[in-house]
């Protein structure tokens, strides 16, 4: 009987913290619009309002860091009320926070029945794109998974919120607000090219399907001064925020395919990157994690260059990879992997900085994708569970496959010296240093016997040249 009415206890107890919730009152600026032409004509100057809302999130008591999806809900013409409320608790209990919107009581209005001029729709649609800046910030909310709902004239809120000419002026509000306050950050504000609508989304994803993918195979991989852009599809951003699908993506180039629009090598290639290498590196980092972050298996330690955030050096093929960064926060995979990470795993840095770097300077880098992808394939600090090799490589290969050697102030043709590529001689330095790590792996074998044929003589030079190459970058010297 004991252990009966104990393990009741224990079922009640469980249902009790289940049903728990956490109230914050959330407080954010908006203004007072009257029409929606305000919004998008003239919102600098409409009068100033601070707005307030109640975030409701559910407990959930083993994971107290746990992201929740976000419904914003927008009350109707009489405020808050009881059938709201309820539906409200109804997303609670199936997993969701809640924030009540308080458009009304925050200009201390208590109806808007038989005259909505006191708080129109413009204010509250601006009320409820401010709450979603606010909240996108709560270390509780995941702000990929927000959605709105309304009742009466809340309903005509949500609908009106996902109209294009207000979004395109609250994200050109929102970039005059990251230029005021972010000024010094790393990037550029304009020219915008990004979709930040599903509709602008689907466009660009048809943009590539039908004006780029049937060259995509072909160029995939070369890189060209002056031209960051190529026949790259550019929507690894909106597959990873959740605006495109990828099984959508994958089927569009496979019907193009079938259609004869686009030849085998640029349709596999792309759908070899979604299907294959994004599901693989997914699979990775909810496997390894979160021992995985911590990989160094070269044990790297040298601190990541000022030149990687200024692009200001003599070697042009970093400096063309930083800068186009810098523009578009965007660089495609051989420039990332072959020249700014190549340059990162043969000269030692740090993974922790090359991942931060790489996280915040890209659009499309997410955790889950983008620490994979540079701790495993371009360090192979993860000793070789992603990759059974280093992508380390000479000038040689930057060559080969870019424009950038041409005007560059070293030259890619001499192998040691001043002059020299520096790629060139630290690459070699690279395999010297880690050669208890390579010197038995299989495909590396001829890589290393290259290296036992070279005299004496070459060796003390590459030694020498990376010494002096180093001492230059630890100590600030313009490289």
């Amino acid at each position: 009987m004991k252990k009966i009415v104990l393990l009741s206890a224990l079922i009640l107890c469980c249902f009790q913290i289940k049903a728990q919730v956490k109230k914050e009152k959330i407080s954010f600026e908006s203004a007072n619009p009257f029409s929606l032409s305000d919004v998008i004509l003239d919102l600098d100057n409409q009068e100033k309002q601070i707005v307030f809302g109640q975030l409701t999130l559910p407990i959930d008591s083993l994971n107290p860091d746990k992201k929740y999806p976000l419904i914003i809900g927008v009350a109707g013409s009489m405020g808050w009320k009881k059938h709201h409320l309820d539906y409200m608790e109804m997303y609670q209990n199936d997993g969701f926070a809640t924030f009540e919107l308080n458009s009304f009581q925050s200009r201390d209005i208590l109806s808007t029945v038989g005259s909505q001029d006191e708080v129109t729709i413009a204010a509250i649609i601006l009320d409820a794109y401010r709450a979603l800046e606010k909240l996108a910030t709560h270390p509780n909310i995941d702000k990929e998974k927000v959605s709105i709902t309304g009742w009466s004239l809340g309903g005509g809120v949500s609908l009106f919120s996902g109209w294009m000419p207000l979004k395109n002026a609250i994200t050109t509000e929102v970039m005059a607000l990251v230029e005021q306050h972010f000024p010094d950050h790393f990037g550029n504000l304009l020219p915008f090219h990004y979709a930040v609508t599903r509709e602008q989304a689907l466009a660009a994803l048809d943009s590539f399907i039908e004006t780029r993918l049937q060259t995509f195979g072909d160029y995939q991989d070369a890189m060209v001064q002056g031209e960051p852009w190529m026949y790259h599809s550019h929507i690894s951003l909106y597959i990873n925020c959740g605006l495109l699908d990828p099984l959508e993506c994958i089927r569009r180039a496979e019907r193009t395919y079938y259609d004869g629009d686009a030849p085998l090598n640029s349709v596999e290639g792309f759908i070899r990157q979604i299907l294959g290498w994004r599901e693989y590196i997914r699979g990775i980092y909810w496997l390894k994690m979160p021992e995985y972050k911590e990989a160094n298996y070269l044990n790297a330690t040298r601190a990541l260059p000022d030149f990687y955030w200024t692009g200001d050096t003599q070697m042009n093929c970093l400096r063309q990879c930083v800068t186009e960064t810098k523009e578009n926060a965007y660089a495609h995979h051989i420039q990332r992997l072959m020249v700014l990470g190549n340059f990162a795993l043969i000269a030692g840095i740090h993974p922790d900085e090359v991942n931060e770097w790489f996280l915040l300077v890209y659009a499309d880098a997410y955790e889950w994708v983008e620490l994979p992808n540079v701790t495993g394939m371009a360090l192979f600090a993860d000793g070789g569970v992603v990759a059974s090799k280093p992508y380390a490589s000479s000038g040689a290969y930057i060559n080969k496959m870019s424009d950038y050697c041409k005007s560059c102030h070293y030259k890619v043709a001499k192998k040691n010296g001043p002059e020299a590529c520096p790629f060139n001689y630290l690459y070699w330095d690279f395999l010297t240093r880690n050669r208890e790590h390579f010197a038995g792996n299989p495909r590396m074998g001829l890589i290393y016997k290259s290296y036992a044929r070279m005299s004496d003589e070459k060796h003390d030079a590459v030694a020498d040249d990376s010494r002096r190459f180093f001492k230059a970058l630890d100590s600030g010297q313009a490289i």
